[in-house]
């Protein structure tokens, strides 16, 4: 198992930002072929199995942007070169933050159900423990942003039509909107949830 994490300095649609990964692209399946668990008879209502529960991918990837996965095998930092578009759009253990973001890692080896559960449902809310309200809310500011900044140029080559980039952004405004909803109303008695930290 790689020890130590590995970063790339990348442009992604015209804005610097960082991959960052654990190395493990022995256990790197992708987001459409990571073994998940149906939890009801919503599609959508699912965990992805935790890497224990897993064996190793095997030689078969998918592919995007024309890459694909880097390795069958554990990287190690030193590699870091090999991670691509791939890592950053289909592995869910590849995090890409801005350049002076905090990297935050998600851990699989208790991944969290696709859809939140909430204490009336007498299922968890649980968002990933560590982060702040600000940090949240914050990432998906990051994201708005780099729509804003990108989807011009992608109009002008043709990539996008105007009408897309239109609806595009606002679907992200709306979900900011719900986050920042959402986040405002848990109460004082959910931090533990929240992997108890004061939303500031």
């Amino acid at each position: 198992m790689t020890a130590a994490m590995l970063t790339r300095k990348v442009t992604m649609y015209g804005a610097p930002c960082v991959l960052a990964c654990d190395g493990r692209c022995d256990k790197a399946w992708g987001i459409n072929r990571r073994p998940k668990r149906q939890l009801s008879a919503d599609v959508d209502d699912y965990v992805f199995l935790g890497d224990a529960e897993l064996g190793t991918v095997g030689e078969r990837t998918t592919w995007e942007g024309g890459e694909g996965r880097p390795s069958n095998l554990a990287l190690r930092p030193e590699d870091s070169a090999r991670m691509n578009k791939w890592c950053a759009r289909e592995c869910k253990r590849c995090t890409v933050v801005g350049p002076s973001d905090p990297i935050r890692l998600r851990d699989l080896r208790s991944p969290l159900p696709n859809i939140p559960r909430t204490k009336k449902q007498g299922r968890r809310m649980k968002p990933p423990a560590g982060f702040t309200k600000a940090e949240l809310v914050g990432c998906v500011e990051r994201e708005l942003r780099l729509r804003e900044r990108a989807y011009p140029g992608w109009i002008a080559r043709g990539r996008m039509t105007e009408t897309k980039a239109t609806a595009e952004i606002a679907a992200m405004r709306a979900v900011l909107a719900v986050v920042v909803e959402a986040l405002e109303a848990a109460t004082p008695t959910q931090a533990d949830l929240f992997g108890g930290k004061s939303w500031k």
